[in-house]
């Protein structure tokens, strides 16, 4: 009872269109409808403004993080933990209050992985924050890390630096990968023709 309360507590909470929101009450501007009309915190930095990135992605990783800190006081495994977080990342994606549309789920998969693995997602926010500097595209930084993700979950588990129990992270970090370079499959073609918008965030 308590993890399907958790799921449904991820769902929505995950599903709060934090750009649509912030974009309205501060701005007057629905952000669905300028730029590449996302939701996500990319758009909103393009048509609200710098901070506004910085402010959207800081609030979709919340909306991941809660679910899986909740998940995790009541005493559930870490897999288990990650498992409603992924739903806050579909509830993300696929939002209930924009008619099953959403953002690409990159912020608030940083949330999830946060709470649960801090040392890997350090050093994805470095490789980030180093691809992005280099190519100024936000897609191409995201695509790699997710990819990322669960190589590093290997590698710490094979070097002793995580115990094998962290292994199911990695497993369903493969999924959570795939998904991720899914949902970015139209920037993986824009990048490939070379017709990419670049952001100066």
């Amino acid at each position: 009872m308590i993890v399907l309360i958790l799921i449904i507590i991820a769902y929505l909470l995950g599903g709060l269109p934090t750009a649509l929101i912030l974009g309205k009450t501060f701005k007057g501007i629905d952000v669905r409808e300028q730029g590449s009309k996302n939701s996500g915190a990319t758009n909103a930095g393009r048509v609200l403004g710098k901070k506004w990135f910085y402010i959207v992605m800081i609030c979709d990783a919340i909306k991941g993080a809660i679910p899986v800190i909740l998940a995790l006081l009541f005493g559930m495994s870490d897999m288990v933990a990650l498992g409603i977080g992924v739903v806050a990342i579909l509830g993300h994606t696929y939002s209930i209050y924009l008619k099953f549309k959403g953002g690409k789920g990159v912020a608030t998969s940083l949330g999830v992985i946060i709470v649960l693995v801090p040392l890997v997602t350090i050093i994805l926010l470095i490789v980030f924050v180093l691809i992005y500097k280099i190519s100024n595209f936000v897609s191409l930084g995201s695509i790699v890390c997710a990819i990322l993700f669960p190589i590093l979950i290997f590698l710490f588990v094979i070097f002793r630096v995580y115990d094998p129990s962290k292994l199911s992270i990695g497993f369903i970090g493969i999924i959570l990968a795939a998904y991720i370079v899914y949902k970015h499959r139209s920037n993986i073609t824009r990048i490939i023709n070379g017709n990419e918008n670049k952001t100066h965030f």
